[in-house]
This record gives structure tokens, C-alpha cells and sequence, in this order.
């Protein structure tokens, strides 16, 4: 073992290195940390994996690994980082530079890494990234660990206007920590209201719907296209109003229509199918079944919407 380990170009000298460091003989901790300089990226992320498993690795050495130009040797480092308990104040900002990087699995391990709640002084670098990275949800998420700022809310918002509804899943936690402020829940209604931009609109009510907001019906919605009216509907239900659960029926009548449209259309389809899962009917459940199930609720059922 000993003569392999002074040969970083040998067959075996990755799996005897790994070998040794899952049997603990931290007696070749010295030979793997000699031969570092010499090894090849591939090799050197497997050298401080098992350095590493010898005995864990300081701070200030584990953020060099973290500012590596190389992808492996700084996937190693955030592997190693990301089994730590907790990732250490000093080495957030390495993390979240990481973020940068073009390497997906970099990418994802240094996300992963980042703490659900950050202090003031990451905001600054965490909006820096969310600019950088407009079609990026996971990193525009991150908006929810850092304090609110008038850039942020900017931010948030901008990110609604430009995502598309799967992105705005993936920023719930953003959204839900900004829309407790009236300024964003203002931009969110100003763009539901503009249904003129009606994919847009759907996305802002969508975002109301995720953060849990809890505020009257604008008036004149029962004029708004059918998606939106069921996006409205979805709110009401959440917030234990009968009244949202009639929208929905109402709106598969009109989507049985022979007049109807693609979109009622599909507001009804979507309809049906988040009666019937709050409703424990069938997933093609008739309007006649759904229409005898309203008829026994005095209250909105506990169980939470399907994600449509």
C-alpha cells in the first residue's frame, strides 16, 4: 500500500488511497498530502476526499478547496462541506460564490450547502447572484434566507413577471417571506389585475396562492378569463371560503359547454380535478357528483389543493 501511495500515477493509487482512508490508517495521511501537487484534478478530489475522512479538514483549508479553478477539486470540497453538520459562517460566502459556477453539480452542491437563514451581510451577494441568474428559481429561492430590502422586493418581483409556473413553485420560500409585505402583495395584484398579460396575471395569483395570502376577492373578477378565475378560486378555498369551491363548479359547467374555449377548457379540467382530490371522489367524478358533495359541506375540507 505504501509503495502504491508514493505513486500518483499508478493504476491503483485512487482506490488505495480511498481504501485507506475507509480503514482509517491515517499513518498515509502525510504520503496522500505529498502527492496532491503532482495529481491530476480527478485524482486530487479524491485525495481530499480521503484526507478528509483521516482527519476533517479546517476551515481556512476546506475554503481553498472552494476556491479551487478546478470543478472536481471544488465538488470534493463542497461534498465535504455538505457533510458537515452545520456549514460554518466563514465558509458561507465561499459557498455562495460557488453558486456561480457553470458546473451543474457544482451548482447544486454549493446550494445545497447554503443555510435556510443567513444574517444581513450575505444579502448583498445573494441579490448579486439572483441578478445574475434570471431563469434560475433555486437561486432566486434564496431570497427567503436573507433580511427583506427595498432590492429585494425589486427583485422578487421582477423574477414573478419573467418565471414560468414551475419556477414559481421552486421559489415558494422567497415568496412566501416577501409577499407578508403590502408592496409586493401590491405588485402581485397590480399584475393578477392586468388581464390583458393573462399568462402573467396567472403567474401573480399563483404566487398569492403560495404565500398564503389571505385578502378579499378584487371586484370584477367573475369577468376575468376562466384560468384566473380558478386561480382566484384556488386562494378562496385556502382560505376556508365556500365560496371559492362554487367558482370551480361553476366553471366546469361552462367548460362542458359546446361554446367553450381552450381556456375554460382547461380551468375546468383543473377544476375537477382539485374537487375531486379534496373531495376523496374520482379523479373523472361527474358534475352531478361533485354538485351533491357541495351540497353536504358546511366548510372548505382540510385537505390542501393539488398542485395544478
Amino acid at each position: 500500500m505504501e509503495l502504491v501511495l508514493a505513486q500518483p500515477s499508478h493504476a491503483l493509487f485512487e482506490d488505495t488511497a480511498l481504501f485507506a482512508a475507509e480503514l482509517g490508517f491515517d499513518e498515509f495521511e502525510d504520503a496522500m498530502r505529498a502527492a496532491l501537487p503532482v495529481a491530476k484534478d480527478d485524482v486530487q478530489a479524491t485525495l481530499w476526499l480521503g484526507i478528509d475522512k483521516l482527519r476533517p479538514l479546517a476551515a481556512d483549508e476546506l475554503e481553498l478547496l472552494l476556491q479551487q479553478p478546478s470543478p472536481q477539486v471544488t465538488e470534493a470540497g463542497l461534498r465535504i462541506l455538505r457533510g458537515r453538520d452545520e456549514t460554518p459562517e466563514e465558509l458561507v460566502d465561499s459557498a455562495l460564490m460557488c453558486v456561480r459556477s457553470e458546473n451543474r453539480r457544482v451548482h447544486a452542491l454549493a446550494l445545497a450547502c447554503i443555510p435556510t437563514a443567513l444574517d444581513a451581510a450575505h444579502a448583498d451577494l445573494v441579490l448579486s447572484l439572483v441578478e445574475e441568474s434570471p431563469n434560475d428559481a433555486e437561486v432566486a429561492a434564496l431570497l427567503g434566507r436573507v433580511p427583506v430590502t427595498d432590492r429585494g422586493m425589486q427583485a422578487i418581483v421582477d423574477r414573478v413577471r419573467a418565471s414560468d409556473a414551475d419556477a414559481i413553485q421552486r421559489m415558494q420560500p422567497a415568496l412566501v417571506r416577501y409577499a407578508s409585505l403590502p408592496q409586493v402583495r401590491e405588485s402581485l395584484w397590480a399584475m393578477a389585475i392586468d388581464i390583458e398579460d393573462a399568462q402573467r396575471a396567472e403567474r401573480a395569483l399563483q404566487c398569492l396562492e403560495l404565500a398564503g395570502v389571505n385578502e378579499p376577492a378584487p371586484q370584477g373578477f367573475a369577468a376575468w378569463p376562466p384560468r384566473l378565475q380558478y386561480r382566484l378560486a384556488r386562494i378562496r378555498i385556502q382560505n376556508h371560503d365556500l365560496a371559492g369551491i362554487d367558482v370551480m363548479l361553476r366553471l366546469i359547467e361552462e367548460g362542458e359547454s359546446e361554446a367553450a374555449d381552450a381556456n375554460a377548457a382547461s380551468a375546468a379540467a383543473d377544476s375537477r380535478l382539485s374537487l375531486a382530490a379534496i373531495g376523496h371522489l374520482a379523479p373523472h367524478a361527474t358534475t352531478a357528483d361533485l354538485r351533491a358533495w357541495r351540497t353536504g359541506l358546511v366548510s372548505t375540507p382540510a385537505e390542501p389543493l393539488p398542485m395544478r
